[in-house]
């Protein structure tokens, strides 16, 4: 009967521990301004991963708006990437996020490439992690580089 009653309140402490409480969604209400594409006929998408997992996706609007929504289950950073139709193969890093002050987010992202942080010996500096030892500029999409830690396309 002890036996019973133990493996039970194990039972109970085990379902206890691995429940996880729902968040509440986040719901994103965004504008990507696009500089550089002249005349070419190109659509947008943005993309938002949370540890590497899509989380969300939206397409732009002809005015450059979009809405997403996604509920955060315990990521520890959202990063938010926009994706040209021109380089449909390219996810562009936008910015990242660790945490957000409300459920209701409202942001711009620029697509412009034209400022980038260099450290005192001129290496351009990965916008997340803020260290230039591991990014090389992009062949064939110039003004774009690559952080090999992060992974990420600016």
């Amino acid at each position: 009967m002890k036996s019973l009653f133990a493996i039970m309140m194990i039972a109970c402490a085990i379902c206890f521990v691995s429940f996880t409480p729902a968040s509440n969604p986040l719901h994103v209400d965004g504008k990507l301004v696009v500089h550089g594409h002249g005349k070419r006929a190109c659509t947008f998408e943005v993309v938002v991963k949370g540890d590497d997992k899509v989380l969300a996706n939206a397409k732009i609007d002809t005015s450059g708006h979009f809405k997403l929504s996604f509920t955060p289950a315990g990521e520890k950073y959202f990063d938010f990437f926009y994706i040209d139709s021109h380089h449909a193969a390219d996810t562009i890093f936008l910015r990242s996020y660790t945490e957000f002050e409300s459920d209701q987010l409202e942001e711009t992202f620029y697509t412009y490439k034209g400022i980038v942080r260099v450290d005192e010996d001129d290496h351009v500096i990965c916008p997340k992690c803020k260290k230039s030892d591991t990014v090389s500029a992009l062949e064939g999409l110039p003004g774009y580089y690559y952080c090999a830690d992060d992974r990420i396309k600016f």
